[in-house]
């Protein structure tokens, strides 16, 4: 059971704690981050779009996997709202979550 949502260390690190703490309500409040999950800052995790330049679960049936995508996309559209790079990170930890999400179903 995965327990933790993977981000890239150099670019959540680099947020400020502000930035953190906005991109950790934002999947708190879409219900992403709730539960024993926490946000992993992992240097092995990809970078977010901007980094290249440019990355409790719903109970399970039938429907676990696309509340998992909507709840991803209700994140990321959360996201939006936060300034580079901060929206950037957050994207990328939604999306990280919407996984980790989806292989709880």
């Amino acid at each position: 059971m995965t327990d933790s949502i993977k981000v890239n260390s150099t670019e959540w690190n680099n947020l400020t704690k502000d930035d953190q703490e906005r991109v950790k309500n934002i999947l708190a409040a879409t219900g992403l981050l709730k539960g024993g999950v926490s946000i992993m800052p992992d240097p092995n995790a990809k970078m977010s779009a901007a980094g290249l330049g440019a990355a409790g679960f719903p109970p399970a049936g039938p429907f676990c996997k696309i509340v998992c995508d909507l709840t991803q996309a209700a994140a990321a559209a959360a996201c939006v709202g936060l300034p580079p790079p901060a929206a950037a990170v957050c994207i990328a930890a939604a999306n990280a979550a919407g996984d980790v999400c989806r292989q709880q179903c």
